[in-house]
């Protein structure tokens, strides 16, 4: 049985501001899946209803900003995200990142990118808020009126061999309605050993 905290208890007890992560244990499958060496800080830069989930507010003030964990929730409560190391500056242009990914924190899986495609890790497009992959993932401007969509696997891969990956990222919806979105500056430092 999970305990039941407010907004603010949930902030101070994970340390990140965050409406999406709601436990510790998803906080501590985030920061294994962006490193095992150092520590990780999230800060908070973006959340889509502040700015009406207008994409062309997140690439005016962000774009440039790396690395960067994005997650997202749907209306119909699935929660998943992606990272990168490349900006999203650019127009129609694809990006490549070896160290990018795609996860699910309602399955607590992380997807790398195929090794083959990681010329496509990312797409930058103004039009976009996000899209990682070759359809992975497509998060669209006003994505909380308008369906975004996700062909999973295609350019990302499932390492669960006992599941069927098909839209297992998004709950198994191809198209969904965009509820929240967070956006996170990673910052990594080296741990320290006394």
């Amino acid at each position: 049985m999970m305990l039941s905290l407010t907004k603010e208890e949930r902030y101070r007890i994970l340390g990140i501001k965050s409406d999406i992560v709601h436990t510790i244990d998803e906080l501590l499958y985030i920061s294994r899946w962006l490193s095992s060496e150092k520590v990780t800080k999230l800060d908070l830069l973006f959340k889509g209803p502040f700015y009406n989930f207008e994409a062309i507010q997140y690439h005016s003030r962000y774009d440039n900003i790396v690395p960067c964990l994005i997650l997202i929730e749907t209306v119909e409560g699935g929660r998943f995200g992606g990272f990168t190391n490349q900006t999203w500056k650019g127009e129609n242009e694809y990006k490549k990142d070896n160290t990018a990914f795609l996860f699910s924190l309602d399955f607590l899986e992380k997807y790398p990118i195929d090794p083959n495609c990681c010329r496509q890790a990312i797409l930058a497009k103004t039009q976009y808020f996000f899209a990682f992959g070759k359809g992975d993932l497509i998060i669209y401007d006003h994505c909380n009126k308008y369906f975004c969509k996700s062909e999973f696997p295609v350019s990302y891969k499932c390492l669960n061999n006992n599941v069927n990956p098909k839209f297992r990222l998004t709950r198994y919806k191809e198209q969904f309605i965009v509820k929240d979105i967070e956006v996170f500056l990673v910052s990594f430092h080296l741990k320290s050993f006394k």
